[in-house]
């Protein structure tokens, strides 16, 4: 009798597309050979031969619709400013980007920028001080996003200054938070860039700092630093293919594509 349940079990198996070596107690159970190439999930009770028993049918990925080549022509033209998951270029530059869950800083009763630094080279490059840094910026209330290839980090050079101190003109408040990490690089361009917009402009800056080592805090800005990093990518890798070359992290090119893409963050509609 064992021996008839034990191939009938078999049997069921195999019709369900599971192998019969997966026999784990409650483990999932990928079926591969659904009918139409959908995937199923088996959750697998202590006896297998209960009635109550359920299989659960878990959704397969969706293929792509291609579209015509009329719309992808006008998505190359808008230089991919909204996300196509049949396009290479937003796959390569945006599918797997994830940040942090930007914090609410919607409440607070000053408008806030948050800036942060953010590179588009490989980390060896980034500790070689070979790679730029870029300098990211997003005010909360506006939703206004900057960024710009600088030429080093802090506040030892005066377009790194002129570049945080137009972000604050531009978002056009007489007094606003200014949020970073404590990166000291960061503090002194804030810092320096603070004293030339309250002498030149009339503009107060209230700092805040992160807490050390709670990047999550700072949610808000690397979300900006996420998208503009996608947004770059996407430039890329849609200009390397048309062209069939190579854009190192030293072309000439990356800084304007740097700038192209905060035209598309702020206006993906147009």
């Amino acid at each position: 009798l064992s021996s008839s349940l034990a191939a009938s079990d078999v049997y069921k198996r195999q019709s369900l597309g599971v192998s019969p070596l997966d026999t784990k107690d409650d483990s999932p159970v990928l079926v591969e050979g659904a009918e139409g190439g959908s995937a199923a999930m088996e959750s697998i009770p202590e006896d297998p031969h209960d009635p109550d028993a359920e299989l659960v049918l878990a959704r397969s990925p969706v293929t792509p619709a291609q579209p015509s080549q009329a719309v992808r022509d006008a998505h190359e033209v808008s230089g991919h400013a909204l996300y196509r998951n049949w396009c290479r270029s937003c796959v390569s530059g945006k599918g797997r980007s994830q940040s942090h869950v930007a914090i609410d800083d919607e409440s607070r009763e000053l408008p806030m920028i948050g800036h942060d630094y953010t590179y588009l080279a490989e980390k060896k490059d980034v500790e070689s001080g070979k790679a730029s840094p870029i300098l990211v910026g997003k005010c909360n209330k506006s939703d206004w996003t900057s960024a710009e290839v600088l030429p080093c980090k802090g506040g030892s050079h005066q377009h790194n200054i002129n570049m945080m101190c137009a972000l604050w003109i531009l978002v056009g408040y007489a007094r606003l938070l200014s949020k970073t990490d404590q990166e000291p690089a960061i503090q002194d361009l804030r810092n320096k860039t603070a004293r030339l917009a309250k002498a030149d402009h009339g503009i107060e800056i209230v700092p805040e700092d992160s807490p050390t080592y709670e990047s999550p805090s700072n949610g808000f800005t690397e979300n900006a630093c996420g998208t503009v990093k996608a947004s770059v990518r996407v430039l890329k890798h849609s200009t390397e293919e048309l062209h069939g070359t190579t854009i190192g992290h030293e072309h000439p090119l990356l800084p304007f594509m740097v700038r192209l893409s905060l035209i598309h963050i702020s206006e993906p509609t147009r």
